[in-house]
């Protein structure tokens, strides 16, 4: 009795997936580790950008509550485990909640791990909006999208480090405007 939408939701949430949509092609990418895919470098930085070190706290999670399916009462959907980091809830001063579902997982021990991911990656929260060279596809294509890209600036040190690619967009012929 669940819509399509509903579905993927629950797929992607029980995965720590997220659904990518290039050129209307669509799959489910896993929260799997991953390979840089390019390095930007000075010589394709183009024009301005925009960095954020920090989340919004509203973003941000120091508790994490749970609800999945328990093998143990009927395979009903019940609260679950809540996982709480102490030292990022004394830094931040107040609770940050955050609700995750996992209606395809049955495992108490499986939430736990997948929690403990979700609230650290909730932390997570430098992003990087630059435009590059068109050249840049040349290196990566396809992969680009979803994959890990290592900025190495030696004139904006502050914005080094792995980010993972979050969307492109193609403005002109010759600039290419990454979301890290």
């Amino acid at each position: 009795d669940q819509t399509p939408a509903d579905v993927l939701a629950s797929i992607l949430s029980s995965n720590r997936a997220k659904l990518i949509d290039r050129g209307g092609k669509l799959w489910i990418a896993s929260a799997a580790p991953k390979n840089p895919v390019v390095t930007v470098h000075d010589g394709l930085l183009m024009g301005g950008f925009e960095y954020q070190r920090d989340k919004p706290k509203r973003d941000m999670a120091n508790r994490g509550k749970t609800r999945f399916v328990a093998a143990d009462r009927e395979y009903q959907v019940v609260d679950g485990p809540m996982h709480i980091n102490d030292d990022w809830l004394a830094e931040d001063g107040e609770p940050l909640d955050q609700t995750y579902d996992y209606p395809f997982t049955d495992d108490h021990r499986v939430v736990q791990r997948m929690t403990k991911a979700r609230v650290a990656e909730s932390r997570l929260g430098r992003s990087l909006v630059c435009r590059c060279g068109i050249s840049i596809l040349a290196h990566c294509a396809d992969e680009l999208i979803d994959g890990m890209v290592t900025v190495s600036s030696n004139l904006f040190p502050w914005i080094n480090g792995d980010y993972l690619a979050n969307g492109i967009r193609e403005r002109a012929s010759e600039l290419t405007t990454l979301e890290l």
